[in-house]
């Protein structure tokens, strides 16, 4: 029995896509093996038999030449859904991870490998409505995937509106979904615009606090909902996280010098105040406790290279405060929003990333 070329082009489209589904999910089952390992000491606790299934997708491709295409297209639907089987199982272990853990794996690994990232987006927007946790990892792997940098001051920028287009229609296109409507769609561009000029207005760190800037982005995130699934939402999404990105960097130049002043004057201050029982006996000493505890976070962190967070600015220059309001001296240090954000470090790929295997042979173990 012969088979026409055209005959074969839908074959070879289905069969490709079904290829590129499991490597997504290859790929992603090895960056929860190493989340697992990096914090955890373990491995995920599910079972998936690859390599079997990566040798029926091989038969596949074997047997074009002689089966007929229906029947090949049997086999790839039936393939199909172990892969979607498959996706269950990953889901459920990465919600069992914070967001958290996404972004302290690229701080850990130093990497920022593109064909990793495009695997790690494919596989979340295989899920048909993304919950909360999920829309903040999507969130930071697109400002990772989405930014150049601009070779005249450093600025995190977008990348160009064709190249967008094509990327994020990419992952839309991986499953059928109905179309936000219009409303909705200029609804949360314009919403995410308003919020980019309110970020770029400003010119102190502690506005970003009063104003709840950075804490509105991310509850317009949370609210999206269907509109989530647009180009035109997700490029806007994406500007206003670059703009909250380099907003806070230049700003915070000025408040490490600040939050490192006031520290420096606090600790002289403690050992003063050491023999004077007010002190000893008052609930000041906890304060100092605290401040010493938020004071080596901070300097881990940056000591680790995984970048501030807003969470622990806000946390020690809350305590900077409190302190010098209590010992009635000026206050030096600024507080800052306690919304998740990128870390401020984000570290250069290398010069060669390592490449996600294809083969499931080729596995670490």
């Amino acid at each position: 029995m012969s088979t026409s070329i055209g005959d074969l082009k839908p074959l070879h489209a289905e069969y490709t896509r079904l290829t590129e589904k499991f490597k997504t999910y290859w790929t992603f089952h090895q960056f929860l093996q190493g989340i697992h390992k990096a914090f955890f000491g373990d491995a995920p606790g599910y079972q998936i038999d690859f390599q079997g299934l990566y040798d029926q997708i091989k038969n596949v491709s074997s047997a074009m030449t002689f089966t007929p295409p229906a029947t090949l297209l049997e086999r790839i639907q039936r393939l199909d859904l172990q892969l979607d089987q498959i996706h269950g199982k990953l889901a459920d272990d990465d919600r069992k991870l914070a967001p958290s853990y996404v972004r302290r794996f690229f701080e850990k690994v130093r990497t920022e490998d593109e064909k990793l990232l495009l695997s790690l987006l494919r596989f979340y927007f295989y899920i048909r409505h993304a919950s909360h946790d999920v829309l903040d990892k999507m969130d930071f792997l697109i400002t990772l995937v989405g930014a150049r940098r601009s070779i005249d001051d450093g600025r995190y920028m977008a990348r160009f509106p064709q190249e967008l287009a094509k990327l994020f229609g990419g992952f839309l296109g991986l499953i059928t979904r109905a179309e936000p409507s219009a409303s909705e769609v200029t609804r949360a561009v314009n919403g995410f615009a308003e919020t980019r000029r309110e970020i770029e207005a400003c010119t102190r760190f502690e506005e970003l606090t009063e104003k709840r800037i950075l804490e509105n982005l991310r509850t317009q995130k949370h609210q999206l909902g269907h509109a989530l699934y647009d180009v035109q939402v997700l490029s806007a999404m994406l500007e206003a996280n670059l703009a909250a990105k380099n907003k806070f960097q230049n700003l915070y130049e000025e408040e490490e010098q600040r939050i490192l002043e006031s520290s420096r004057q606090l600790l002289e201050l403690e050992k003063e105040l050491a023999s004077d029982p007010r002190f000893v006996q008052g609930d000041i000493q906890e304060e100092f406790r605290k401040f010493r505890e938020y004071k080596e976070a901070f300097e881990r962190q940056q000591k680790e290279g995984e970048g501030v967070r807003h969470q622990e600015v806000t946390r020690l220059a809350e305590t900077i405060d409190q302190l010098l309001s209590r010992l009635e001296l000026p206050a030096g240090a600024r507080t800052t929003p306690a919304g998740p954000f990128p870390a401020v470090a984000v570290p250069e790929p290398p010069a060669a990333a390592p490449e996600a295997a294809t083969d499931p042979a080729a596995a670490p173990a």
